[in-house]
């Protein structure tokens, strides 16, 4: 079979394409030759705000959807935006399949002890643009201010790199002198991952695996949010 996912793979700009306007650039005709069961597995609808669906977009979407045996989305939300986008028929193949990361507790059965006065932060630069729009370095500060005013409050600060752009807000950290320790998380194993997570109280997170993962472990979590 064919497992696709997970990740906000339902989104425009990661892989800009007009095959099938979304991050796996696949034809109709390519979807129409796959001769095995599709899983579309615990995926996500990342658009931001203003970015809008093309008709291709639609047209793949119903033509993946219709192929595929079981379509599960990470969100409610990204639940009933694709639905929005289907006819009748197909609408009640969607289903909330959370991704795997929100559910580490239960997969790992552990439970986490939170009195540790860590608190872990990730910010994320990809498509920068769309994220902080004209605000970035308003926003950036800001966000810098309030570290330093949770460090001046004895908090252990960890800043939490899930890829290498993730590091451009440290001039930001060390310009309000807050200390903080870097957890570099690039290319890390499940393993230390979780290990990584599970010391910190609370997560303040851009990224959705920044909350997603933390969530999962039993951490404290505050959304950063970007888009829906």
């Amino acid at each position: 079979g064919v497992v696709l996912g997970g990740g906000g793979l339902f989104l425009p700009d990661t892989n800009a394409n007009n095959i099938s306007g979304w991050q796996w650039a696949i034809s109709d005709e390519q979807i129409d030759r796959i001769k095995v069961p599709v899983i579309v597995y615990s995926v996500g609808y990342n658009f931001f705000h203003g970015q809008e669906n093309t008709k291709r977009f639609q047209e793949s979407i119903t033509k993946l959807i219709e192929k595929a045996d079981f379509v599960g989305l990470r969100n409610r939300g990204s639940v009933e935006e694709i639905k929005k986008l289907l006819p009748d028929n197909l609408r009640q193949k969607i289903v909330f399949q959370p991704c795997t990361t929100t559910l580490i507790r239960k997969i790992y059965n552990f439970e986490k002890d939170n009195c540790s006065r860590k608190v872990g932060i990730n910010m994320a630069f990809d498509r920068e643009e769309s994220r902080y729009g004209e605000s970035k370095i308003a926003i950036l500060n800001q966000v810098a201010q309030a570290m330093k005013r949770i460090a001046d409050m004895n908090y252990e600060i960890h800043y939490l790199v899930h890829c290498d752009t993730d590091l451009r807000f440290l001039p930001y950290l060390e310009r309000q002198k807050v200390k903080y320790e870097v957890d570099y998380l690039v290319d890390s194993l499940p393993d230390e991952i979780i290990k990584c997570y599970k010391q910190l109280d609370c997560v303040i997170g851009m990224r959705g695996h920044a909350q997603m993962i933390p969530f999962g472990v039993g951490c404290r979590v505050i959304s950063l949010g970007t888009h829906n």
